[in-house]
């Protein structure tokens, strides 16, 4: 992790982080996907990589950070996870998508891509810390003040 990305960094306690990969792991687990597939840890890993650093790393840093610790490529972080998000279509569980994002955009014919799905991960994992413990992220207004130096 470079010094860059580290002033970026939120700290959380060791409640927030059981809490939430309890969050993730559950959703998974509710969309059909097993811990034994690759791409369950990685997405569980790109959502805490987003959470930790409230969204302002590129999908691209976050996969090569998940590789470096895995030891293996950014090609195959990504392929992992698109692979999982395969699985859940395959199991029919579109529906799923709908009820736990509260959202409807899934349709048959298109695929949710491994950003988007780990963005609504990260805002769904989000929403629920901040529904348990309140403002633990900085609003969008605290973090422009403090990138900008004030």
């Amino acid at each position: 992790m470079s010094k860059q990305h580290d002033k970026y960094a939120l700290n959380f306690n060791i409640e927030h982080l059981i809490f939430a990969e309890e969050q993730m792991k559950d959703i998974l687990l509710e969309f059909g996907l097993y811990p034994n597939l690759t791409g369950f840890e990685s997405i569980v890993e790109a959502t805490f990589i987003m959470l930790k650093y409230d969204y302002r790393l590129s999908i691209k840093e976050v996969y090569k950070i998940i590789a470096v610790n895995k030891a293996t490529s950014e090609n195959a972080v990504e392929k992992a996870i698109r692979h999982a998000i395969k699985h859940i279509y395959n199991m029919g569980r579109l529906k799923k998508f709908e009820e736990i994002f509260e959202l409807k955009f899934v349709d048959e014919g298109n695929m949710i891509t491994s950003n988007q799905f780990i963005s609504l991960m990260y805002l769904l994992i989000k929403k629920r810390m901040r529904e348990k413990w309140g403002s633990i992220f900085p609003s969008t207004f605290e973090r422009v003040i403090s990138f900008n130096g004030f």
